[in-house]
């Protein structure tokens, strides 16, 4: 079995990779097509939904999830919808068989497609410039030693490869890590608050080297070969295996059903009158009026005593804070702000968000 090899010389700068961390996808500015990092991994916003569902929480907010008809909503699942599909578990878990739950991304962030390029892993010089690239990546995370085990390329709605994303674990921590780990040449590549990357960024040689993959396996990139491989629903290729609409396919499993749409307009879809929002890591690249247009259109959305509860990075992939928001007389009032200090990756070292001590004296 092929392993990283720890390397400890000067990395090459072109397979550098962001150092900031993010997770939702990608929008359209203009005529460009905009990449932001995907990061993510299992039990990331444990803490959020442990908080939300404890009793704590719910005699501080008003809301009792145990008991009676309530309607959730977790905003920008991502590229793996570990959040969602924790949430959908945890709720499952109170008992309670009038909870609704509605998940969203936006039609520009959604996936069409993964392309699991299942023998990529096995060619000794592409494991071994991915690992190089993650040890730089994970640096300062407490994760040490990354091991990929899946990389996918992603097709979007137009039937373009847009990014690829990598899954892993490390010795540190045993939850599966996702993130970008390359880019198309045609989109840009960017980070925290829309801050450019660069185009020595995202890795484009390690993209090329995967379109020769696909080359090699016969795959027609022209003007509609793609869109026929997707869209057949058992396309055989030796050495890809296709996975249709990832995020759908994965909710659509959960019990009691999740219900997923896509959209940035929650009032177009009359999604209205929601108990609880959940907004991990969507606000991050935000510029501050967008933020605050995001958090208008959650008081829309939210019925009045409803909560919106927001988590986001703070100033590095350790630090995080987490902000509750709850709708009085029309109007969002923050009635907690949380901050959570990790160990490393998903690991709690100090943290103000503990549930037995949320209740306090506003």
């Amino acid at each position: 079995m092929l392993t990283c090899i720890r390397r400890t010389d000067t990395q090459d700068d072109r397979v550098m990779l962001s150092e900031e961390t993010g997770d939702n996808g990608q929008l359209v500015q203009g005529n460009s097509l905009v990449i932001y990092p995907r990061t993510t991994w299992s039990q990331r916003n444990k803490d959020v939904i442990d908080l939300i569902t404890s009793a704590a929480f719910q005699q501080k907010v008003g809301i009792d999830l145990r008991y009676g008809r309530h309607a959730l909503l977790n905003v920008g699942v991502g590229a793996i919808p570990f959040d969602t599909i924790e949430l959908s578990h945890a709720l499952k878990g109170l008992g309670n068989d009038q909870l609704s739950l509605i998940a969203t991304e936006l039609p520009d962030a959604w996936p069409l497609a993964y392309l699991h390029l299942t023998d990529f892993l096995s060619g000794a010089a592409n494991r071994q410039i991915i690992c190089d690239a993650l040890s730089k990546f994970m640096k300062g995370t407490g994760i040490q030693n990354p091991d990929p085990d899946d990389v996918f390329l992603v097709v979007n709605k137009d039937f373009k490869f847009t990014d690829a994303i990598v899954g892993f674990r490390g010795s540190g921590s045993g939850r599966q890590i996702y993130m970008t780990i390359a880019v198309s040449p045609d989109v840009k590549y960017v980070s925290f608050k829309g801050a450019s990357i660069g185009e020595t960024h995202g890795y484009p040689i390690l993209f090329e080297r995967m379109m020769d993959y696909l080359r090699a396996r016969g795959l027609n990139f022209s003007q509609g070969g793609l869109k026929s491989v997707i869209e057949k629903e058992s396309a055989n290729i030796e050495g890809i295996n296709i996975e249709h609409d990832p995020i759908g396919s994965r909710l659509a499993e959960l019990h009691p059903k999740v219900k997923f749409v896509l959209t940035g307009n929650l009032a177009a879809k009359g999604i209205k009158e929601q108990d609880v929002i959940m907004a991990n890591h969507v606000t991050t690249h935000f510029s501050d009026a967008d933020e605050r247009k995001f958090i208008d259109d959650m008081r829309e959305a939210l019925k009045e005593g409803g909560v919106l509860v927001i988590k986001n990075r703070k100033d590095n992939p350790l630090t995080e804070i987490v902000i509750v928001y709850k709708k009085i007389i029309d109007r969002m009032v923050i009635i907690e702000q949380l901050t959570i200090h990790y160990d490393k990756i998903g690991e709690i070292l100090a943290s103000s968000l503990k549930p037995s001590e949320f209740l306090v004296t506003e």
